[in-house]
């Protein structure tokens, strides 16, 4: 780890390297194009480029394995990111690149940290309860 960047001191830099070790982190981990560039690209448009690279390639994964039609069987979203959190919500972005129904239920949970983890849980927990008969999708993504 260096500082190429000119954006961190030595007491930063030192305390980033012992997380950095710490975590598990290896060079063989994958970090967005807008964080190994140099200098950094640190904008909404790379971290938007990010969450709909993971956000989709997910979903496009999911629905071909499980044969679900998005634009027929989905009619609860609910979209999580810890951190990332922009407008359009990805919760919309979602739902019109797949042309989701009109009366999906979607629910968008960003900036609120590990916490929107158990709400996402809860809220679908309590979609299943309802009854809801048609294909369900609860996804998670977190952006740490």
């Amino acid at each position: 780890m260096n500082d190429s960047t000119c954006f961190f001191n030595a007491e930063v830099l030192d305390f980033q390297t012992k997380i950095t070790k710490c975590s598990g982190l290896s060079d063989r981990m994958y970090l967005p194009p807008g964080i190994q560039a140099r200098p950094p690209r640190l904008s909404m448009a790379e971290a938007r480029t990010e969450a709909e690279t993971v956000m989709f390639g997910s979903l496009d994964a999911l629905f071909a394995a499980t044969g679900i039609d998005p634009r027929r069987d989905v009619c609860v979203l609910i979209v999580n990111c810890s951190l990332f959190n922009l407008t359009s919500s990805l919760a919309c972005m979602a739902v019109h690149r797949y042309r989701m129904r009109e009366n999906v239920k979607s629910f968008n949970l960003g900036g609120m940290g590990c916490r929107a983890g158990l709400i996402a849980v809860n809220l679908t927990k309590g979609r299943v309860r309802r009854g809801h008969r048609c294909g369900r999708l609860a996804w998670t993504q977190r952006g740490e």
